[in-house]
């Protein structure tokens, strides 16, 4: 059915960590999602990566702006339409999960990923420059 395949959509979107469905909408060949984005960079990476992907499905992406309590806000509308939408929503789905192990390591987030990387990035070749306080 198109809600189970909105669901099963929304929630790997949820699950990417920095993109949160705030509305699903869907019809008997589309499924469209009103998302708030946390980081903008991570946002258009996947965007890109959904459509370099595309197979038998057409993606629609947009901002969608309106106005709350008299200020200007903007949503990510990502939309997708297929003639047959349950298969086409399992392949989506999946290169979302699929997104997420290729870029969060052993189920940390990236940036504990960065915080554990050690190395002093400051310590000069010859002695000269900048170094860290504990160096030395």
């Amino acid at each position: 059915m198109v809600e189970e395949a909105a669901s099963a959509i929304s929630k790997a979107l949820n699950n990417l960590g920095f993109v949160e469905v705030v509305s699903v909408s869907f019809k008997s060949d589309q499924v469209g999602f009103l998302c708030r984005a946390h980081d903008e960079g991570q946002i258009l990476k996947i965007i890109q990566y959904l459509l370099s992907k595309e197979d038998d499905w057409q993606s629609h992406v947009c901002k969608k702006y309106f106005m709350t309590d008299e200020s200007m806000k903007f949503g990510w509308n990502l939309s997708f339409r297929a003639d047959d939408i349950e298969s086409a929503a399992k392949k989506i789905s999946g290169l979302l999960v699929g997104y997420k192990k290729m870029f969060t390591p052993a189920g940390e987030d990236d940036y504990a990923v960065r915080m554990s990387d050690t190395r002093d990035r400051n310590v000069p070749d010859k002695g000269k420059g900048a170094t860290a306080i504990t160096a030395r």
